[in-house]
């Protein structure tokens, strides 16, 4: 049975809300699936005698069991915290009852997850802790996920902290903000040596703040790729403008990326105003000086210092590498003496089916009309191993109008056919395995102006 785990999950986090907690102030919601694909939700109910409080996860099962359900497929619990919710002992002795491979999907609060089934948790007493600490995560029944590690009181960057030479050693949290199409996932691609971001010649690419790691001889810079800000026309536009004004409190230095070319417009002011009232170092980045000549950068730079007073002004071309090296140069001097937050070898927080998901867009992008790609979101509704290095991968294309599914998969299905394989030859030189794609398309028709299919598509904003 292929089943949405988002939605899942989302149907959790809803229960979560009711949750009477007036004790602990810990609340957890559960959603169970049946296997005739029928949802039941619960929430934890305390009371002054601890012992006694019920868990989220059984009042769900109670609740469809008590509608006469005896088959079950999967549950979903989530507390609303950065660590994975799981089901107490007694809990998982419960839905052992009604079978062991039951798939319990264990969230945090940004929707990431691990899954194991009745089975695999009835050894372990009450604390998913041991399966993240003791066992290997990359196991064929997890859909592999890595936890955010955001800032570095988090218990997860605490794990992973190299105190070594932390004299001399520098490390800093920096956003780059700007209007849409200045090249800020450009730049970022181009200083990993390798696609970090998706990109397009569509406005909006970006929707999720994505975090990109840059070791340097002597710093670590954790870089900040933002939605790009504009003018939102839905609810969806309103949460990234969000997330990317967000990051300028959160961030030891301020990338501010402009094209050259063109002198600072209302978004550029829009932007600047933001910066008012703020500590944190804001150094101007004037991206694509491959398309203009040495002598107008002058007057650009001019116009931008009577309108701020940035820390410094550093011209570069992300296309083609052009100053990158003096950016990074310049950028190590603003950087606080810290440890190494993430080890060697880890480029971004984000999970593989999220570099999935916004390959499948990027194709969607550059494959269709102006008018489809604003409305489309990626879900990866399944990944699962197979033999030989196999990854079978479902990913389901949400648009919103009938006449834009029509579009997206074209005459014959031949526009589909080639987005999937674009994606695909991607994904297997990114990932280095063997994918087995298959799309579909739906529609939910205005998704974008809904909050609950917000979080499910994974645009939950900031909390």
């Amino acid at each position: 049975m292929i089943f949405p785990v988002e939605k899942l999950i989302g149907a959790a986090a809803a229960a979560r809300e009711k949750a009477y907690a007036p004790y602990s102030h810990f609340k957890v919601g559960a959603a169970i699936l049946t296997k005739e694909a029928r949802y039941y939700t619960g929430c934890n109910i305390e009371n002054a005698s601890y012992g006694l409080t019920c868990c989220a996860e059984r009042v769900a099962l109670f609740k469809a069991v008590s509608n006469n359900e005896r088959e079950f497929e999967a549950i979903a619990l989530t507390a609303g915290t950065s660590e994975f919710c799981s089901p107490c002992g007694a809990c998982r002795q419960v839905l052992a009852e009604f079978g062991p491979n039951i798939k319990v999907y264990m969230a945090n609060k940004d929707g990431e997850y691990v899954m194991k089934s009745v089975a695999q948790l009835l050894p372990d007493l009450f604390k998913i802790g041991s399966c993240q600490e003791n066992r290997p995560l990359d196991t064929p029944d997890r859909v592999k996920r890595t936890v955010p590690l955001t800032r570095p009181d988090t218990i997860q960057a605490k794990r992973w902290l190299d105190l070594s030479n932390k004299d001399n050693f520098k490390s800093g949290f920096v956003t780059l903000i700007g209007r849409t199409n200045v090249g800020k996932s450009s730049l970022l691609n181009q200083i990993a040596g390798r696609k970090v971001a998706i990109m397009s010649d569509k406005p909006q690419t970006t929707r999720n703040k994505i975090l990109f790691v840059f070791n340097l001889e002597g710093a670590q810079v954790v870089f900040l790729d933002t939605p790009g800000i504009h003018k939102p026309r839905h609810r969806l536009g309103e949460q990234l403008v969000q997330v990317a004004l967000q990051t300028l409190h959160e961030v030891d230095a301020i990338l501010f990326l402009v094209e050259a070319g063109q002198p600072p417009g209302p978004g550029d002011k829009f932007i600047m105003r933001k910066f008012q009232g703020l500590k944190t170092p804001i150094l101007l980045v004037i991206n694509k000086i491959d398309l203009v000549k040495r002598e107008e950068l002058l007057p650009l730079i001019e116009q931008y210092s009577k309108l701020y007073s940035f820390a410094e002004i550093i011209p570069v071309s992300a296309l083609t590498g052009e100053n990158l090296s003096g950016l990074l140069e310049t950028l190590e001097n603003y950087l606080p003496p810290g440890p190494k937050y993430y080890p060697d070898g880890i480029i971004t927080d984000r999970p593989e089916t999220f570099i999935m998901a916004e390959l499948v867009r990027e194709k969607v992008l550059q494959l269709t009309s102006q008018e489809i790609p604003h409305s489309v979101a990626v879900v990866i509704e399944e990944l699962e191993k197979r033999p030989n290095d196999v990854v079978a991968v479902r990913a389901v294309i949400y648009t919103e109008r009938e006449s834009q599914k029509g579009i997206l998969i074209g005459r014959g299905g031949h526009v589909l056919k080639k987005i999937g394989q674009m994606a695909r030859e991607e994904m297997e030189s990114l990932l280095g395995s063997k994918i087995f794609l298959t799309l579909w398309v739906k529609v939910k028709p205005g998704w974008r102006n809904k909050e609950g299919q917000l979080w499910n598509f994974g645009y939950r904003g900031e909390e």
